[in-house]
């Protein structure tokens, strides 16, 4: 914690967080991977005993940095650290340490959006259909995230040669965002 005017690890390892996060949105994504490369190794120092809190902040920053690999087209690099967020995640789940499965399910996706990358358009499917399927449970109503799991599965489909579903998930993508209007503004 905060003593006397000095920020320990673990807030430093946040604040590098928070700026490879800005960089990310502004598209910076090899100067915000140098960042996040950084806080992981801390963060997996910090925590490598750690309790489910602790677990949750490291698999922010896999997270974090497969999100800066994919945004480098470097998808082989991106895979494994999101199929570890996801086992963190769904380890946090099965414990009843998150709250909803809306991490979960944004793994899910990252991790088909990987997979669409690296051509195993099956396992993409699958990943893909299941966030899908989890998101359409935590939403009732149109949201950005659900929007994302259309897109990533319309991609998915195209690249599988399967036109009529792709099109038909990038229809439904659409019109939500369409729906959401300025709400969607920002958000990726």
């Amino acid at each position: 914690m905060h003593r006397a005017g000095r920020l320990s690890l673990a807030e430093l390892a946040d604040g590098y967080h928070n700026v490879a996060y800005n960089l990310r949105e502004m598209r910076q994504f090899r100067r915000a991977l140098v960042l996040d490369a950084h806080v992981l190794r801390v963060r997996r120092d910090l925590y490598a005993n750690g309790d489910d809190n602790a677990a949750e902040h490291l698999a922010r920053s896999l997270t974090s940095l497969a999100s800066d690999h994919r945004g480098c087209r470097e998808a082989a690099q991106a895979h494994p650290l999101d199929r570890e967020a996801l086992d963190i995640r769904r380890g946090l789940r099965r414990r009843g340490h998150l709250a909803d499965d809306r991490d979960v399910a944004r793994s899910l996706n990252n991790l088909a959006e990987d997979e669409r990358m690296l051509g195993d358009l099956e396992q993409a499917r699958r990943h893909a259909e299941e966030g899908l399927a989890m998101r359409l449970r935590l939403f009732d109503t149109d949201h950005p995230d659900l929007a994302n799991s259309l897109d990533t599965l319309a991609e998915v489909y195209h690249e599988l040669g399967h036109a009529a579903d792709a099109i038909g998930y990038r229809a439904s993508a659409r019109a939500m965002r369409r729906r959401l209007g300025a709400r969607w503004a920002g958000r990726t």
